[in-house]
């Protein structure tokens, strides 16, 4: 009852050994060096900075929005008109122009009628001003109210010139922002080609990486598949997976032992010769240690069923063969996919860098100048303004200091004139300088708000929502240039999207159904799926033939005697002489440590070896006396299993480990392709960078906000010349001609005012 057991307790053990093996084998086993490193790429890092300008920018794009319909409504427009639903008669044009450019018309209309209309209105009131000056007469009366009304005024004109000092900054700073704009480009065009060209590079380097570790791993197939070792390999690893590694543990603790023994050895006669004569007067006794025999368990254990292996693998010749024409198979797929993407790659990288660089640099050296011209009219556009509003601020500083306690309109002083003179001034550049740029705005209006909406929104909308639809509406397929099989058709939303988010090129782009991509990975399992076939049949008479075993025995009584001789020869192993011996070695060292010399040195990586052999060998000679019992009861169980079950076991894990060879290659393609090799960063980095940032972010967006700040300076300057007018009023004196007619009742000379048309007022009743 106890023997049987026993023999559960063993064929348990021995099938745990087979699980974990199998289970570190397939994943511990063979395996292949990763790829080359990602390379760091230069556009990673360009980031837009708005200078401050965001809440500006913003706010110009809330009015375009305001002005434009949404971009889904004018595709269908555009639609429409591809396909003649638009007629061209002037009442469906009008019904489109106000279904979706309603507002876009009429801010352009207002524009346009401001500029022919408001240089009438500065002529109209102008006569009027020269002429009968309705427009500022003086009550004739005392106003109490006035220093009121001047302070009312001021402040409402003080709220107004700084209001409209804010927009005259960001004119400035928006002009500044354009020419930044042409140097943010050329320096991001040059980041970007850099990164394209590294990224080809890198690619290149990746694929090559593939037929690399297909060489690796076709040579360790070729190894495992040579008849010359195929028979020494499958002894050995049935004494490894039959006895759970004991074996193989045991072998390494003798060779460990043999190794110890052989450096204790070395290390004395190394310290005998570098110690001094007057230190080490008589010679120190060596240890009395005994070494172990050389011994080859694995070969002695398996000589009862060598021959048994030699026959059976005399039908898998044909098999292997056929797993070697699959793997030479195998091995053409992989060239045709190497060489299919190394084209791929040559072909897209028809861009000179050098001379593109060149070329860029060349259109900015040519833009620059005018570019220049263009500052300075900007700065022209910007002085204007300002200059209109360091009348005003002249004018608000001079009438507070100028100003009298008294109310009566004729005491004016001086200042205060010369402060209504400065707000009469600011209202004359008013009239002759807002057409024109009203002018400048509206033009520049029309192309910044059409490129805001339709082309920078859709093209820089984090999620793409509309890229696909715009690109419809004209006709311009993504999948039409990429050719994917029916079913699997891809956008280009889809394909930046997967660039954004760093993925490799072969699953971005989908290219296990491209058309014009003959590699198919479904090929490739099928080739390792043969190869396992095959290996399965060779391996047919091991893996069935159960009884061509049946005499195996794998603990002859030579392996015994040896596995015995070992036990006691490490039993009886005598380490105090060897303890003896470093006592002995320690006071020599310090003695020769006082000497001088190179010998203390010597001495003491000797006393260090020895130290480190004595731990060694206490811990080997407790070890190898229990792992010989060990050995000895694994070899009869694992006699027994072989004796009952042949090689079946055996044969199956050597033909797993053989198409686990392949089968980690596999995995390690696929997993490149479809993680690593050409992760499309950089292309999304092209079009974020060129698009969105330089084109759209930095040239659009400072050029809407450098005529919507103008824009702004104008809506504050309208009524600002309405409150400034009513306050030079105050400001200012207006000449009197005084008659000889007195009051009667005040005795004060009357005052009448004269205009300067000819006509004289009416005499008072």
């Amino acid at each position: 009852m106890e023997g049987m057991k026993l023999r559960v307790w063993l064929y348990l053990s021995v099938w745990g050994a087979l699980c974990v093996w199998m289970v570190v084998g397939a994943n511990g086993g063979f395996t292949l060096p990763p790829g080359p490193p990602s390379p760091d790429y230069k556009a990673d890092d360009v980031k837009y900075e708005d200078g401050g300008m965001g809440p500006l920018y913003n706010f110009a794009r809330k009015f375009i929005n305001m002005c434009l319909s949404d971009i889904k409504d004018v595709i269908e427009v555009i639609k429409d008109a591809i396909k003649g639903k638009i007629g061209s008669n002037v009442q469906d044009i009008l019904q489109m122009v106000r279904s979706n450019f309603l507002g876009f018309s009429i801010s352009v209309v207002v524009g346009l009628l401001f500029i022919v209309i408001f240089p009438i209105v500065g002529c109209c009131f102008c006569c009027c001003r020269v002429a009968c000056k309705a427009c500022c007469a003086q009550p004739d009366e005392e106003d109490p109210s006035v220093s009121c009304k001047k302070a009312i005024y001021g402040t409402i004109l003080f709220v107004i010139v700084a209001f409209t000092a804010a927009g005259n900054i960001c004119v400035y700073v928006s002009n500044d922002r354009i020419s930044l704009a042409l140097t943010e480009i050329v320096d991001n065009v040059d980041k970007n080609l850099d990164d394209i060209k590294l990224f080809m590079e890198h690619s290149s380097k990746q694929v090559d990486s593939i037929k690399t570790n297909f060489q690796t791993a076709k040579t360790e197939l070729d190894n495992h598949l040579d008849a010359t070792k195929l028979s020494e390999a499958l002894q050995k690893k049935a004494i490894s997976l039959l006895t759970g590694g004991a074996v193989d543990h045991l072998q390494t603790d003798i060779d460990d032992v043999i190794s110890t023994v052989t450096n204790v050895n070395t290390a004395m006669n190394d310290f005998q010769a570098a110690c001094p004569p007057a230190v080490c007067s008589s010679p120190i006794s060596p240890p009395n240690l005994q070494t172990l025999p050389s011994i080859d368990i694995s070969n002695q254990a398996t000589t009862s069923i060598k021959t048994a292996i030699d026959n059976a693998l005399v039908s898998t010749s044909g098999a292997i063969s056929a797993a070697k024409t699959q793997l030479n198979s195998a091995d053409t797929k992989i060239g045709n996919l190497v060489d299919n993407t190394k084209d791929a790659i040559q072909k897209g990288d028809v861009v000179n860098i050098k001379d593109t660089k060149t070329m860029v640099k060349n259109q900015k050296d040519f833009i620059t100048p005018y570019d220049k011209y263009r500052w300075y009219a900007g700065i022209g556009c910007g002085g204007i303004v300002s200059l209109i509003l360091a009348l005003y601020c002249c004018g608000i500083c001079c009438g507070c200091c100028g100003g009298r306690s008294v109310n009566d309109p004729l005491e004016k002083g001086c200042v205060s004139n010369c402060a209504g003179r400065l707000m009469i001034g600011s209202l004359v550049f008013i009239f002759v300088f807002c057409p024109l740029l009203m002018l400048i705005t509206t033009l520049m209006y029309i192309p910044g708000a059409i490129i805001e909406r339709y082309v920078c929104q859709p093209f820089t909308d984090p999620n793409l929502e509309f890229l696909d639809e715009l690109m419809d509406s004209f006709e311009m397929n993504f999948d039409n240039i990429v050719k994917h099989e029916p079913g699997h058709e891809m956008s280009l939303k889809s394909f930046l999207g997967n660039c954004k988010n760093n993925m490799a090129i072969y699953k971005a782009l989908d290219l296990e159904h491209l058309t014009l991509f003959s590699f198919k990975f479904s090929d490739l399992e099928n080739e390792v799926q043969n190869i396992m076939n095959h290996m399965n049949t060779g391996m047919g008479t091991m893996l069935n033939d159960k009884t061509a075993f049946g005499s195996a025995n794998l603990l002859p009584a030579g392996l015994v005697t040896n596995l015995d001789g070992i036990k006691n020869t490490m039993s009886s192993l005598d380490l105090t002489s060897l303890n003896n011996a470093i006592q002995q070695m320690e006071p020599a060292v310090t003695a020769a440590g006082a000497l001088p010399g190179p010998s203390s040195a010597t001495m003491q990586t000797s006393l260090n070896t020895l130290k480190t052999a004595k731990t060694q060998l206490a811990r080997l000679k407790t070890d190898i006396p229990t792992a010989v019992d060990d050995v000895k009861h694994q070899l009869n169980a694992a006699t027994t299993n072989m004796q009952s079950n042949g090689m079946t076991n055996i044969a199956q894990s050597f033909v797993n480990d053989t198409v686990n060879i392949i089968d980690v290659y596999f995995k390690d393609v696929k997993g490149k392709l479809h993680n690593e090799i050409g992760q499309c960063q950089p292309l999304w980095n092209l079009y974020n960078s060129i698009i969105k940032i330089s084109l759209c972010q930095y040239i659009v967006d400072a050029f809407n906000g450098f005529w919507f700040s103008i824009g702004w300076c104008i809506f504050f300057l309208l009524p600002g010349a309405v409150v400034g007018t009513k306050l030079s009023n105050f400001l200012r004196d207006v000449k009197y001609v005084y008659d000889n007619n007195h009051d009667a009742e005040s005795g004060k000379s009357k005052r009448t005012k004269k205009n300067q048309v000819g006509h004289k007022d009416d005499d008072d009743e």
